[in-house]
């Protein structure tokens, strides 16, 4: 689930273009494939957590009230979820900026997080980090902070893992490490923390 141009492209190609090379997955997604089955989601809802091992959450539009409560419940009863949520998105494309069919600039997951217990800040680490002994290289990301006993952060707060319920989720404080386009060097780093959100 991601407002980010993953599957189908910034959404102001060329007709002529997507027609004759109608796959617009981003680098990370084909990365992705190499190793696990792979299905865009448009709305978190039964359908969505149907044969899903890990739910991932990109920086996705403003979801509905249903929506959350559905996430929420999905977790506490087993669900795995790994959420990328910026609070200073860079990402590049060629959409204008304000233009609705843009990631939004901001994470609209702030009513999630409040709940779950988990604050996020836009003070990310200021250089490199490491997921279990994995490199990631954050762009402009932020910094997680719980009280709960349940959660533990690592990469200097720049990921944070919480148990909800009986369930699991995985924070990453930067959804441009997801922007593969020019930069292969965070594709270890996410392939840990894919491993480290499936345990």
């Amino acid at each position: 689930m991601s407002a980010l141009p993953l599957f189908w492209g910034d959404g102001d190609a060329d007709p002529k273009a997507v027609l004759s090379n109608p796959d617009h997955r981003a680098p990370v997604i084909l990365a992705l494939l190499e190793a696990y089955r792979v299905r865009p989601v448009d709305v978190i809802d039964a359908a969505a957590f149907a044969g899903t091992d890990l739910l991932i959450v990109a920086q996705p539009r403003i979801l509905q009230a249903q929506e959350l409560v559905d996430l929420d419940g999905w977790v506490r009863r087993g669900g795995r979820v790994l959420i990328f949520a910026d609070p200073d998105l860079v990402w590049p494309g060629t959409l204008a900026p304000g233009d609705p069919r843009r990631a939004p600039p901001v994470t609209l997951l702030d009513p999630l997080f409040t709940h779950w217990g988990m604050a996020l800040s836009a003070d990310g680490p200021p250089g490199d980090v490491a997921v279990n002994g994995a490199p990631l290289v954050p762009l402009r990301g932020g910094r997680w902070a719980s009280t709960d006993p349940r959660c533990s952060a690592q990469a200097d707060a720049l990921v944070l893992t919480c148990g909800i319920g009986k369930g699991q989720a995985v924070l990453v404080a930067d959804a441009d490490l997801l922007d593969m386009r020019d930069n292969e060097e965070n594709h270890e780093g996410l392939m840990a923390l894919l491993a480290h959100a499936l345990r």
